[in-house]
C-alpha cells in the first residue's frame, strides 16, 4: 500500500507547486517605445499567447476577447494589441498621441502558467 500511496502524494504534490504563475519573458521584449506619431510594432517570441492584458498603474483596465477569426483583441485609449489564437507573436498598435507627455501602459501576455511582462510607452508631441 505505501508503494502506490507515495507516489500519489509526489505526483499532487508537483502539480500543486506547478499551478503558480512565473513571470517570464520567452523571447518577447521587455519595453516597446512609439513615436508621437503612433504606429505599429510586431514582436515574437517562443511560446504561444494564450491572452493578453493590459494593466495601467497596476490596475488590470482591459482583457483579450476572441473574436470569430480566432484573434484575440485587447485594446485601452491609444493602444490595441492583437494576436491570432496560439500565436507566438502580437502585434502592438498605438494611435497618434496628441498629448505633450508620454504616455505608458503594460501589456501581459499569458502563455499559461507563464506571462510576459511588455512595457509600452510612447512620446508626446
Amino acid at each position: 500500500m505505501k508503494f502506490i500511496f507515495y507516489p500519489i502524494i509526489l505526483i499532487l504534490l508537483c502539480l500543486l507547486s506547478s499551478c503558480e504563475f512565473e513571470n517570464k519573458q520567452n523571447g518577447y521584449p521587455k519595453h516597446v517605445h512609439f513615436p508621437a506619431e503612433g504606429g505599429k510594432i510586431i514582436v515574437s517570441g517562443y511560446e504561444f499567447v494564450y491572452g493578453t492584458f493590459i494593466e495601467k498603474n497596476g490596475d488590470c483596465v482591459a482583457y483579450g476577447n476572441l473574436d470569430e477569426n480566432d484573434s484575440i483583441n485587447t485594446s485601452y485609449e491609444w493602444l490595441t494589441v492583437k494576436n491570432k489564437f496560439h500565436s507566438p507573436s502580437l502585434e502592438i498598435i498605438a494611435s497618434p498621441s496628441d498629448r505633450k507627455k508620454q504616455r505608458k501602459l503594460k501589456i501581459i501576455a499569458n502563455f499559461g502558467t507563464e506571462y510576459a511582462e511588455i512595457n509600452v510607452s510612447q512620446n508626446g508631441i
